[in-house]
């Protein structure tokens, strides 16, 4: 299982009470992924989501929410997945990083189950498993994009004939 990470650079905003909402995922707009290839995810895409886990700057050991009744609501819609959470009260420090900007974005934690490559530098998830979302400072591009330069080079070496770039 390869478990990819990308960052919604879209605001958080704090709520009165510890609560934080905003954009996860927007549907339909290309990024681009390390330079290498531009890929968007479908409406839908996540399907049925599960259990999903908030965490701070994907630290699994830093858990702040989760689905089905841990203070997460994800609601899945036509155009973007929007995140809604309960921070803890004892979580002052991240409530506070969030209200001074200093945590500023969602980034989802996804395993792709399908996607299309219309062109050699395209990428359109199709489906996905959704397993968590950070709540990060800013794109962790050392660690995000060796990871997803790796990703892609298996996928040119798995899918030549798509590729033009070297690797």
């Amino acid at each position: 299982m390869t478990i990819e990470y990308r960052f919604a650079p879209l605001e958080v905003r704090a709520a009165d009470g510890g609560q934080i909402e905003g954009v996860a995922m927007p549907y339909g707009r290309e990024a681009d992924i390390a330079g290498i290839f531009r890929e968007s995810v479908d409406a839908g895409a996540f399907g049925t989501i599960g259990d999903v886990i908030l965490n701070r700057m994907h630290d699994r050991r830093d858990p702040l929410a989760r689905t089905g009744g841990g203070g997460l609501d994800l609601m899945d819609g036509a155009e973007e997945l929007r995140l809604k959470a309960d921070i803890p009260e004892y979580r002052a420090d991240v409530r506070d990083m969030v209200k001074r900007s200093i945590l500023r974005g969602f980034s989802v934690e996804m395993e792709v189950k399908a996607e299309d490559w219309p062109a050699p530098d395209r990428r359109i998830i199709r489906a996905a498993t959704l397993w968590g979302v950070g709540l990060v400072d800013r794109p962790a591009y050392d660690e995000a994009t060796a990871e997803i330069a790796k990703r892609a080079k298996e996928l040119c070496r798995a899918h030549p004939r798509h590729w033009r770039l070297a690797v």
